[in-house]
C-alpha cells in the first residue's frame, strides 16, 4: 500500500478519489471521519483493508462542495488501510480514524 499521510494519520494534501489505497495507523476503529470536496452527491464504495480481510463499505456524500462524511468500520479487527472510490471530481481533504470503544472479538477454536 502507498502512504498519503503524515505521522498523525492526517492527509498531507488533498487526495483525489481515484481508487488509491491510503494507509492508516493500524488499530481498531468505529468510524473514519472524512472531509470531502465533491461535485456530486451519492454513495460510493470504499474498501476497508483489515489485517486478515477486505470488505466494502460506503462513503455517503450528501451535499455538493466541501462536506463532512463518515465511513463505518463494522468489523472488530485492526484496520490497516482504505481504498478510496473511483469518483472523478471528488477529493478527500482529510481522514480522521476514530478509535473503537468496543472490545475486539478474538477468533479461534
Amino acid at each position: 500500500m502507498s502512504s498519503h499521510r503524515n505521522a498523525a494519520g492526517v492527509l498531507d494534501a488533498p487526495v483525489p478519489c481515484d481508487g488509491r489505497v491510503v494507509d492508516l495507523p493500524v488499530a481498531d476503529y468505529d468510524w473514519i471521519r472524512v472531509l470531502v470536496d465533491a461535485d456530486r452527491t451519492g454513495a460510493e464504495t470504499v474498501w476497508l483493508y483489515y489485517e486478515n480481510a477486505v470488505e466494502p463499505e460506503y462513503l455517503h456524500v450528501t451535499v455538493i462542495g466541501t462536506a463532512h462524511a463518515r465511513i463505518a468500520v463494522p468489523r472488530r479487527e485492526r484496520l490497516v488501510g482504505l481504498r478510496l472510490p473511483e469518483c472523478s471530481g471528488t477529493e478527500v481533504l482529510s481522514l480522521e480514524p476514530i478509535p473503537s470503544t468496543r472490545p475486539m472479538e478474538r477468533g479461534g477454536a
